[in-house]
């Protein structure tokens, strides 16, 4: 189990997250595209702090990874925002490998999950949709700036 500290500092981060998507989404809903999309993906991460502290038992359900994933997914549609805001068409292939990666990891957690795994093989298998992440937003920014 976490200590309370990380219990806390996560929880609320989590309705922080989910606060600010409402208020965007009341306060900025006419400023075009963008809003619903940030406001989405804020969400996305909102629910998915939470859904870490509400699913944290041992052993794990198997429905915990629904939670990062819905982090990755949060994190994925913020950058799709934030390129819409600044004006540039959004590639759709390295979106949607980014996107696959995610439901990728998924698939392959819940896999091991039903045959018996250990967890250590978990940040092996959550660190390449973050990766993947991180390469697409390289290549975007790359791409945009030129």
């Amino acid at each position: 189990m976490l200590q309370t500290d990380n219990v806390t500092i996560i929880g609320l981060t989590g309705i922080i997250a989910l606060i600010f998507a409402i208020s965007q989404l009341i306060l900025l809903r006419k400023n075009g595209r963008m809003i619903p999309l940030w406001s989405l993906g804020q969400a996305f991460i909102g629910l998915g702090l939470i859904g870490i502290l509400a699913l944290v038992k041992d052993p794990l359900p198997d429905n915990w990874v629904l939670a990062p994933t819905a982090i990755l997914l949060g994190y994925l549609v913020c950058l799709a925002a934030l390129g819409k805001w600044s004006g540039f068409k959004l590639p759709k292939k390295p979106m949607l490998i980014c996107g696959g990666g995610v439901v990728l990891t998924a698939v392959l957690f819940q896999f091991s999950r039903q045959v018996g795994a250990p967890l250590g093989s978990l940040e092996a298998i959550l660190l390449a949709p973050l990766a993947a992440t991180l390469i697409y937003s390289g290549w975007f920014a790359g791409v945009q700036a030129k």
